[in-house]
């Protein structure tokens, strides 16, 4: 729910500020959407072929994020540009840190409790979107 929030939000402000840095932080709820659902849709019917699918589907997901977000870095770092700092972002990234990191953990934990590879698949892209650099970058406006 936390990613469907985050989500709307930043394609609101994507799309008013014309920022391409929250329009890959939106790419990485979106991600995060999306590899949720492969695992949803992954454990409705768990047979070895949904099993490889979804992994592939997280995979390519994920793959597709850290590409845009690596490009808008170099775009980032060549201009030069540098943060701005704003309370709402601290309080923002705090909060979905936190919860994210206990996601996260609860998403692995529990993979491992189930024998589910996608579970466990879907918590580490969790974990790295906890973790992601990219909600502090510079560019965020």
């Amino acid at each position: 729910m936390l990613n469907v929030i985050d989500l709307g939000v930043l394609a609101a402000a994507a799309l008013g500020a014309g920022s391409p840095a929250l329009a890959g932080f939106g790419l990485d709820s979106l991600t995060e959407v999306f590899a949720s659902l492969a695992v949803v849709w992954q454990l409705k019917g768990v047979h070895k072929d949904r099993e490889n699918r979804a992994m592939r589907l997280i995979g390519v997901a994920f793959a597709v994020l850290a590409a845009y977000l690596s490009i808008h870095l170099v775009i980032v770092m060549a201009a030069g540009l540098r943060p701005a700092t704003s309370g709402l972002r601290i309080v923002w990234t705090a909060l979905t840190f936190v919860v994210r990191l206990a996601l996260a953990l609860g998403k692995i934990r529990t993979g491992y409790a189930l024998g589910n590879p996608v579970l466990r698949a879907e918590g580490k892209v969790t974990l790295v979107d906890a973790y992601w650099p990219a909600r502090c970058w510079p560019g965020w406006s």
